[in-house]
């Protein structure tokens, strides 16, 4: 505005900090009409725009010499000179913009009072004109904080967005599972700090429906927001709908804080799936205490604080982790013949064939995806005789690939052969029969009942375990397994090798050394993430060493699922990340 007889820039202030920056220009009408204050605001070179016009509360009509003004944070105090009654008006930024929170007068006679204004913290010091009044002197006001919200004591946001991108190429590369088969999970993790921390409480983790530009957080000197996002603007030029964020109602999340210093650690899998689907945009999750926390005005939650993307603490950064089991579960060396004495699941075994050429897996052109037949063979040095009889009543089983040129198929038998051979073919007869693969052979175990009950202990060791890796590796570590109380003959020594026990609930779990702490817990909940596959040459499973930091030290530990219970084992493995 630059009205005739305005005066406009009678006063000029600017403050930087606070919600957001604010240029106040005042245009003081001395002799005619009511005056007014252009707020101004810019969060970055593109320009500077109006929000807001501040006029008296009482307009005038013969002049009041409004427009005189300081500001200090979020207070603005506007003096107004000329009015009947010399009046001074303070102003606090809200949700809703600048709201008058208290008018102050002088004593009688304080002519001119608001000429000139000075505001600190919760100070006014106002000289009057000296030209209208010679004696009026310096006026000094002290008046309590304004709290525009007094219900909202506790409101508070912490705004995360990632990368989703990054997921979609890893679900296009096959590195993360299709939908259905993949649980994804938000974590944060806490920041210490020596204030009062809070116990017992909840936070809420919903979607934000408005795209927002990252800010600078708080200024920890003077408490105020920096930068772009903060509680009243989403990114240049554009306010939130609501005051602290705009925010879908579904679907949203609960984490439930006992002692105060837990991370965050929640599924989230409806939500990221949505973003990947691409029904949802992804503008990230807020992060708030539930409505009936924040409109508290007698208890206060204190302060919590999680680590941001800046962390100089490598594990503590915020991430999304998504957890599967893509454990290989090949009974070759571990197989059971069928029987009364177990459940029928339990009697499937799965074998696999691993269609390998000189270019890594691939499929066998002649069956593609399936299907692919197996048959069981007795024999001694190989395939003989007539196929076995298979649970099913026929001579072969239908199997299929799961990836690309791996192809399984599952089996029960019942038989007294103590070895039997698998075949996979086309199922035809004659010349038109081709043969695709004959496994290594499958020794049989028979379940036995007992009359007495005993959990078996055991020793382990990682055979191909190297001192140190790069982060570029993804490593496969072997695990051998063998009974504790195993005491061999002298003859048995001399001729046999030492069994390698398959374990079917084996998980491991990662943990720094130098102080314990856990890269990757044990995984045994029900995505069962850290579960370790088994093939014909026992348990092993897959690292991948770019999730580590470098130079330190890790060790790996192992619990057992034995008889419905976990037996965490003794045996700790290092290694170092370089």
């Amino acid at each position: 505005m630059n009205l005739s007889g305005d005066l406009f820039g009678t006063n000029v202030v600017f403050r930087e900090g606070g919600g957001y920056p604010v240029l106040a220009i005042g245009a003081s009408r001395i002799s005619t009409g009511s005056s007014y204050v252009s707020v101004f605001t810019s969060a970055s070179a593109t320009g500077w725009y109006e929000v807001e016009v501040l006029a008296p509360p009482v307009p005038q009509t013969d002049g009041d010499g409004y427009g005189h003004l300081d500001i200090y944070e979020n207070t603005m105090a506007i003096g107004a000179a000329q009015q009947d009654t010399p009046s001074i008006f303070v102003y606090n930024s809200g949700s809703s913009g600048w709201a008058l929170s208290a008018t102050l007068t002088g004593a009688s006679g304080a002519e001119g009072l608001g000429f000139d204004i000075l505001l600190s913290d919760n100070r006014v010091i106002a000289p009057a004109d000296g030209a209208v009044s010679p004696s009026a002197g310096v006026t000094v006001f002290d008046f309590a904080p304004i709290i525009t919200n007094p219900s909202a004591l506790e409101a508070s946001r912490t705004l995360v967005q990632f990368p989703v991108s990054d997921i979609v190429a890893d679900r296009a590369a096959g590195t993360v599972p299709a939908s259905g088969s993949v649980s994804f999970y938000l974590n944060l993790s806490n920041a210490p700090h020596g204030e009062t921390t809070p116990k017992d409480f909840e936070l809420v983790v919903v979607p934000v429906s408005t795209a927002w530009t990252e800010g600078n957080g708080l200024d920890m000197e003077r408490y105020l927001d920096a930068g772009v996002a903060n509680w009243l603007t989403a990114s240049i030029g554009v306010t939130w709908t609501s005051a602290g964020g705009d925010f879908s109602i579904a679907p949203a999340y609960t984490a439930s804080f006992e002692h105060g210093d837990e991370d965050l650690s929640i599924d989230v899998t409806p939500m990221v799936e949505a973003w990947i689907a691409g029904t949802t945009p992804n503008y990230g999750v807020g992060i708030k205490l539930p409505a009936t926390f924040e409109s508290s005005s007698v208890d206060s939650y204190f302060t919590k604080r999680f680590f941001g993307r800046r962390s100089e603490h490598f594990f503590k950064l915020p991430w999304i982790e998504a957890r599967f089991d893509d454990s290989i579960k090949d009974s070759r060396n571990s197989f059971f013949v069928s029987s009364s004495l177990v459940p029928a699941e339990d009697n499937l075994m799965t074998l696999f064939l691993y269609n390998r050429t000189r270019k890594g897996l691939r499929n066998i052109p002649a069956v593609g995806t399936g299907p692919i037949y197996m048959s069981l063979y007795s024999g001694t040095l190989g395939p003989e005789g007539p196929e076995l009889l298979l649970h099913t009543g026929e001579l072969a089983i239908t199997g299929g690939a799961i990836d690309t040129g791996i192809y399984t198929a599952s089996v029960a038998i019942d038989t007294q052969e103590t070895q039997v051979w698998d075949v996979w073919h086309n199922n035809l007869t004659g010349a038109l029969r081709v043969d695709y693969f004959t496994g290594s052979v499958v020794f049989t175990t028979q379940y036995n009942a007992s009359d007495q009950f005993e959990v078996d202990d055991y020793v382990l060791n990682i055979t191909n375990m190297k001192p140190e890796y790069s982060p570029t590796e993804e490593a496969r570590f072997r695990v051998f397994t063998r009974l504790k109380n195993w005491n061999p003959t002298i003859y048995t020594v001399s001729v046999a090798d030492i069994e390698n026990k398959t374990i079917e609930d084996a998980y491991y779990r990662i943990f720094r050394v130098v102080d314990d702490f856990d890269v990757i817990p044990y995984g045994t909940g029900s995505d069962n993430h850290t579960l370790l596959s088994y093939d014909k040459d026992g348990n092993y499973f897959d690292l991948d060493m770019s999730i580590f930091e470098p130079d330190y030290q890790y060790g790996i530990s192992f619990i057992f699922k034995l008889e419905d219970s976990y037996y965490e084992q003794s045996e700790v493995f290092k290694f170092r990340v370089r």
